[in-house]
C-alpha cells in the first residue's frame, strides 16, 4: 500500500501535477480503504487516518519504500545463495560489506551476482514471501487445530 501510495504521488509530479494537501490525502485514504477493504470499517472521526501519509518520512525520500524491497529481494538472493554453501558468494559478499561507500551501491551488489535487472530476482524474493506465509498458515492451523488459537 505505502508503495503504491509513493508510486502515486511521484506520478503525479511527472505529469506536472501538485501534491496539494487534498490530493495526499484523498489518495492515502483511498488506498486504506482499498488495502483494509471491508474487514475496515470507517466512520467520520477515522476519516483522520487520511493525514497519516504525513507521519511517515520515507515519503520524502526519493522512492524510499522501493528501496526496501529492492534490498530485501537482494538479500534474500545473496543469503539463498550462501546457505547453499556458495563460498564464492560469500566471498563477495564480504566485499560487498568491506566496499562501504568506495563505489555505487548498485555497482557492489552487481559484483556479488545481484542483477536487479532480472526478473529472476523479483520472482526469487516473491517465492521467499510465499513459503514463508505457506509456513506461518501451515503453523497457524496446527496451533489453531490444537485449541490454541480458536478462530484463526
Amino acid at each position: 500500500m505505502l508503495a503504491e501510495f509513493e508510486r502515486k504521488i511521484h506520478d503525479m509530479v511527472e505529469k506536472g501535477g501538485a501534491l496539494t494537501s487534498e490530493y495526499l490525502n484523498d489518495t492515502y485514504y483511498r488506498l486504506i480503504k482499498q488495502y483494509y477493504g471491508a474487514a475496515f470499517s470507517f466512520d467520520d472521526q477515522d476519516k483522520l487516518i487520511e493525514v497519516h501519509w504525513g507521519r511517515i518520512p520515507h515519503f520524502y525520500r526519493d522512492y524510499y519504500v522501493y528501496k526496501y524491497a529492492v534490498g530485501t529481494a537482494s538479500a534474500l538472493d545473496i543469503c539463498s545463495r550462501v546457505l547453499a554453501e556458495d563460498q564464492d558468494t560469500a566471498r563477495k559478499y564480504l566485499v560487498l560489506l568491506q566496499g562501504g561507500s568506495s563505489k555505487p551501491p548498485l555497482d557492489l551488489l552487481r559484483e556479488t551476482g545481484v542483477d536487479l535487472t532480472s526478473d529472476e530476482l523479483v520472482i526469487s524474493a516473491l517465492t521467499a514471501v510465499e513459503r514463508s506465509v505457506k509456513e506461518l498458515r501451515n503453523l497457524l492451523s496446527v496451533r489453531a487445530g490444537a485449541g490454541d488459537c480458536a478462530g484463526v
